[in-house]
């Protein structure tokens, strides 16, 4: 799915009671997105009857293969209280593969028992499942990248 010039921008996914995903863009298949913002988008995992709901993708989601090009990614959130929260701007899944080139990963944030990947969460560490080309990655919470991916920690 191409997606060129355009703005995703406040969008909220929230659920009580199954794992919560890509609060701006949730792809399972070919994604290719340039010269765009995603901005302002949330994701969040209220638990329900006590039982941990996990949320991922505040920005952008990628259950397969992803081109990102010349996009600003910002201000996204993720937040699961009881749970794991991951990938306040971009979440690359265990079985995807993507690529950012020139594009901003800036003041995105995650929150929950276990948060990690404020800006970039890869969870496909095998080499070349994500790969930040000429990409700027800064002032995301807790941190720009999980795991950490070249100098982006």
């Amino acid at each position: 799915m191409p997606i060129t010039a355009a703005d995703i921008h406040d969008n909220t996914v929230n659920s009580p009671q199954s794992n919560a995903a890509g609060g701006g863009i949730d792809s399972a298949g070919d994604l290719t997105v340039a010269s765009s913002e995603v901005h302002d988008n949330a994701v969040s995992g209220a638990h329900a009857s006590g039982v941990a709901v996990d949320a991922a993708g505040g920005g952008i989601e990628i259950r397969g293969t992803a081109t990102v090009t010349r996009t600003a990614i910002y201000g996204n959130t993720v937040a699961s209280p009881d749970g794991v929260a991951v990938g306040g701007g971009f979440r690359n899944n265990p079985d995807a593969t993507s690529t950012l080139t020139r594009s901003t990963v800036t003041g995105n944030a995650v929150t929950g028992a276990t948060a990690a990947g404020g800006g970039v969460s890869n969870g496909n560490p095998a080499a070349g499942s994500l790969t930040l080309s000429l990409t700027t990655l800064t002032g995301n919470l807790p941190d720009d990248c999980d795991p950490p991916i070249g100098a982006c920690t």
